[in-house]
């Protein structure tokens, strides 16, 4: 049993290496194109893509776009963007709790907070401008292209909301179960996004797309 467990586990790693190293590799070629002329804010942005190496957001995208029936390889560029505006909240909270290290020095930790706040800002602005650019290449009807930015909207506004949540129970020690593990379930709204976007990008029917965001 422990046998076939491990062997099984090896299968999803390796899956989940391919099909995130995909849409990640890609992530990296559009940050080291931006032509930027402070070294500082380039070496921020180019420091940080070579250690974000978060495989599992863009392969739930994938996988969720072929559970629908639809071609993974669609949600390559729309991935491309999910990651690079995953990457700014990422960024943004390592300035907040004032992360130096994540087993190598974090972007604040290398360039300090003002690169590091530049360098979030600037992720925002590219993954909004790869949205674009991936919806204008879809051949979705327009109400559906809306829907799938609706839906990014709403999810990464509920983890900045979650971001805000936990700020208020710091120092605190009467926060109740039901404030924390609400606060959690609201970090978990960008893995919802990956997921609802992938099932539209996919054609997914409703119900489908709202069972794969459960």
């Amino acid at each position: 049993m422990q046998d076939e467990f491990e062997e099984v586990t090896k299968k999803i790693r390796k899956m989940f290496n391919e099909r995130g190293a995909k849409i990640l590799e890609k992530a990296e070629a559009s940050i080291k194109d931006e032509k930027i002329e402070c070294a500082e804010a380039k070496g921020a942005l180019i420091h940080f893509i070579s250690y974000f190496r978060d495989v599992v957001r863009p392969s739930l995208l994938s996988l969720a776009c072929e559970a629908v029936g639809g071609n993974p390889e669609a949600t390559i560029q729309i991935g491309k963007s999910l990651v690079l505006l995953s990457g700014a909240f990422d960024v943004h909270d390592d300035i907040i709790d004032k992360t130096m290290d994540r087993g190598g020095e974090t972007v604040v930790g290398k360039f300090g907070s003002d690169i590091a706040l530049l360098a979030g800002d600037a992720l925002i602005f590219k993954g909004l401008a790869e949205l674009f650019e991936g919806l204008e290449q879809l051949n979705l009807p327009t109400d559906k292209k809306l829907a799938i930015v609706r839906t990014i909207k709403e999810k990464y506004f509920e983890l900045g909301d979650a971001e805000a949540l936990e700020l208020k129970f710091r120092g605190r020690t009467d926060v109740t179960s039901e404030e924390y593990l609400r606060m959690v379930r609201k970090k978990a709204a960008d893995v919802e996004a990956y997921m609802k976007v992938g099932a539209m990008l996919g054609g997914g029917r409703v119900r489908e797309i709202q069972a794969l965001g459960k």
